[in-house]
């Protein structure tokens, strides 16, 4: 027997032993440096220091996946409704190596507890079931709102062994769409650590909350996830993006989920950042009744029409024609309070001429638009 190698695959038309798969850079730097990596791939029945084979071998990694769901163990319809919080699950069968049998469980007139996973103030605490259990994992009220309860088994070897776990949300909704949607990704799907090879998902329930603990719960929807995997095991991490582009999202109405708004900066300068600084209150942006002095306080100027000076300024001198409309602009921010007199002092005028004067709601094209009072006509002497 030789030694042989191969840049493409192990040959398939004749007996070989494999040896291993090398991944290098070139046949020099394999010598200078090494390889990039080494894949041995000796299929040894027993051997080495720990005189272990590959049945041993393979029995220990395959303890180390996750457990597969095969069959059974629906989430079916809890009980679920006024002063009632059920968790009811079929039998069925679940693979840890081996093929394990995961018994029916309820909490429907049963001693068959549930463990919540992270409630705040007790690790796995012991419940009987989920009709008090009205706080998300961060101690925050439930009551009189719309969340999702993840719920998960470990399977053992002895049925009696087997057992059902919460996990709770990191939050609430006010809409029952918005729970099912969960935007916010306030469903917890982790299984910890150590429940890898047993642990398996089984469904999300999307619930409504009315009455506090011990109230009316309405369930929204059941999700099946059986068959799905864990999405972050306890001792990982995962990256935290703070940059997003301004069509990465949308910020939804609490009431009505086709109700957004879009952010857009496009009309930014190149390399620029614009910061927007909040004030120490609340902001209503509507242009005609908002508490925000918008543009629409700041009309485009009109040449030959406007005085040009703000409100309580001097205004210099403008020469008017006959039987047209001016105006000065000006704005009322405290819409609750109330002006029993506007003062318009005119210093000078031309002799023995006429003008009516008026107050009107100003255009979004700069010009006055309905009238709101009319003060009558000035006679100058």
């Amino acid at each position: 027997s030789a030694l042989t190698k191969s840049t493409s695959s192990f040959p398939v038309s004749s007996e070989h032993a494999t040896v291993a798969v090398v991944l290098c850079q070139s046949a020099a730097s394999l010598q200078t440096d090494g390889a990039f990596h080494v894949h041995v791939w000796t299929d040894h029945v027993a051997g080495g220091l720990d005189s272990d084979g590959h049945l041993a071998h393979l029995n220990y990694w395959i303890r180390q996946q996750h457990a597969t769901w095969d069959s059974g163990v629906a989430l079916t319809s809890p009980s679920i409704g006024a002063n009632v919080f059920d968790i009811v699950t079929s039998s069925g069968f679940v693979h840890q190596l081996h093929t394990h049998t995961m018994p029916a469980l309820t909490t429907v007139s049963s001693t068959d507890p549930l463990w919540m996973v992270n409630d705040n103030s007790t690790a796995y605490k012991r419940v009987a079931n989920l009709t008090t259990e009205v706080t998300d994992s961060d101690g925050n009220g439930l009551t009189g709102k719309h969340y999702n309860i993840v719920v998960w088994g470990s399977v053992s070897q002895s049925t009696g062994d087997c057992k059902i776990f919460i996990n709770l949300p990191s939050g609430s909704y006010n809409t029952s769409a918005k729970s099912i949607s969960d935007d916010d990704k306030t469903a917890n799907y982790n299984i910890p650590n150590a429940f890898r090879g047993s642990g398996f998902l089984i469904g999300r329930l999307s619930v409504g909350n009315t009455g506090g603990s011990g109230g009316t719960f309405t369930l929204h929807q059941n999700e099946d996830l059986r068959g799905q995997l864990s999405s972050i095991f306890a001792g990982g991490t995962a990256a935290t993006v703070t940059e997003f582009t301004d069509t990465a999202f949308r910020v939804q109405d609490d009431g009505d989920a086709t109700k957004e708004i879009a952010l857009q900066a496009s009309a930014i300068t190149t390399s620029t950042t614009r910061t927007i600084t909040m004030p120490d209150e609340n902001i209503d942006l509507t242009p005609s009744t908002g508490s925000y002095v918008s543009k629409f306080f700041l009309p485009p100027y009109i040449t030959g029409r406007y005085y040009l000076t703000a409100i309580a300024k001097e205004s210099t001198n403008l020469t008017m024609a006959v039987n047209t409309l001016y105006g000065m602009p000006f704005s009322l921010r405290a819409r609750s309070q109330a002006f029993d007199r506007i003062f318009v002092e005119i210093i000078t005028a031309e002799a023995a001429k006429t003008m009516r004067m008026g107050i009107y709601n100003i255009g979004s094209d700069g010009l006055p638009g309905s009238l709101v009072d009319d003060s009558g006509t000035v006679s100058i002497a």
